[in-house]
């Protein structure tokens, strides 16, 4: 029977192009934005290379000081750090990441700069980030204690730097210092800021890491837990927060949500003290239904005006014995197909869209979107992920059943003698 169908629509795709033709790119259109959108959320939630342990990671990257003189925000200060997270016991994995705002460049043997994304990190952060060593390895706890001047880089600088990718026991020099290489990296995607860079180094290589700027408690550090447990996680850092505020009469410290799951730190800022996973939910489903129904309707008005002209053919057909339930299969198959066909266009169009836009494309959603120096690619595994066909196809069923079942429904209601008439 299937083939049948596929026969029929073959012949029918034919003998209307016109029809074919704008059923299939509006088809296209449609899905390709739709693909699009899944991508962006599946790229921020999913577990991706080398984020790939997001079920259990956990982000504390803001605190705010309260005092009779005012209040102050930031990251967090490295006595902090060192003192009191390090020290937590619910967690698998502690890493930190010291973010200091400044531009890094790479002195080249021309003399030229290139500028480089880099990290200043310990080294637990391999034990969170699952990154694939193409050559050498990571720095480890000598190398971070003694502040070594050692550094892991991705596959494309080692690349364009030395004209291989073993480059381990290489030297690069990094804003005028000289660091040797350890590692080689396959690169991660912009996309995920936190755990993108060219360049991975030990922040205690970095003068002035230690440094507070502002209060006690705040400075540039971002923390990242693994962690079974959430809930002990957050209970032991709430108690933290809460002896650190009666030690020091006079200030109140706050974390809102913090350490938060990866789900929740990918919609919610922090200090956002009104979040609702309800507006979230709303203002992506209305995008999403918008990005769907529109073209839907369109499509529904194409197929009804189709199923007029095709009213004599299917009357002819209940005239020999053809019931409701088999021209109604026929022709949802018919969309199907053709749908099918939009489909793999509106993937095609999908990939060319992403990848011309990306730069804007995954931040477009975002309150307060990170640039990357260089732009963001992204990978094949993002793209070609199975969550994410497996949504492209719904998104052809759905549209297939919304543009073609009423109108072959009421088509179909039609007496015999009423179709017939319509070659008349």
């Amino acid at each position: 029977m299937f083939k049948t169908y596929c026969k029929q629509t073959w012949q029918m795709m034919k003998q209307h192009r016109l029809f074919t033709g704008i059923y299939v790119v509006g088809t296209a259109l449609a899905i390709a934005t739709t693909t699009a959108f899944a991508i962006i959320y599946y790229v921020k939630i999913a577990p991706v290379y080398p984020e790939t342990q997001r079920n259990d990671t956990y982000y504390f990257s803001k605190i705010r000081d309260k005092s009779e003189s005012g209040w102050f925000e930031s990251r967090l200060s490295y006595n902090f750090l060192k003192n009191k997270i390090y020290n937590v016991k619910n967690a698998d994995v502690t890493t930190a990441w010291y973010d200091n705002w400044q531009d890094f460049y790479i002195d080249k043997t021309d003399k030229s700069r290139l500028q480089v994304v880099v990290k200043a990190v310990d080294n637990n952060w391999w034990d969170l980030f699952k990154f694939d060593f193409k050559a050498g390895r990571p720095f480890g706890a000598a190398d971070f204690e003694s502040g070594s001047r050692t550094a892991v880089i991705t596959e494309p600088l080692a690349d364009k730097l030395f004209g291989r990718e073993d480059a381990e026991g290489e030297s690069i020099i990094l804003n005028h210092v000289p660091y040797r290489v350890s590692g080689v990296v396959k690169p991660g995607s912009g996309v995920n800021y936190n755990s993108f860079a060219d360049i991975y180094i030990p922040y205690t290589s970095l003068a002035g890491y230690d440094a507070n700027t502002g209060s006690d408690f705040a400075g540039n550090f971002i923390v990242f837990f693994k962690a079974k447990d959430g809930d002990a996680l957050k209970a032991e850092v709430d108690g933290i927060i809460r002896v650190e505020t009666s030690s020091n009469p006079g200030h109140t410290l706050e974390i809102w949500k913090q350490p938060m799951p990866h789900m929740l730190n990918a919609f919610m800022y922090p200090s956002d003290e009104d979040f609702s996973w309800w507006d979230v939910i709303k203002e992506k489903l209305i995008v999403f239904l918008v990005l769907l129904i529109v073209p839907a309707l369109n499509l529904s008005g194409m197929i009804s005006s189709r199923m007029d002209m095709r009213s004599a053919e299917l009357g002819i057909r209940k005239s020999f014995g053809a019931t409701r339930g088999v021209l109604l299969r026929q022709v949802l198959w018919e969309n199907l197909l053709l749908t099918l066909v939009g489909g793999v266009l509106g993937l095609v169009l999908t990939w060319i869209f992403i990848n011309a836009t990306s730069d804007w494309l995954f931040s477009i959603f975002d309150t307060f979107p990170e640039e990357i120096p260089g732009g963001i690619s992204v990978t094949t595994d993002m793209f070609f992920a199975p969550v994410v066909f497996i949504f492209s196809f719904l998104v052809c069923v759905v549209l297939n059943l919304l543009s073609g079942l009423i109108p072959a429904w009421r088509s179909l209601k039609h007496p015999i003698v009423s179709s017939l008439k319509e070659k008349q």
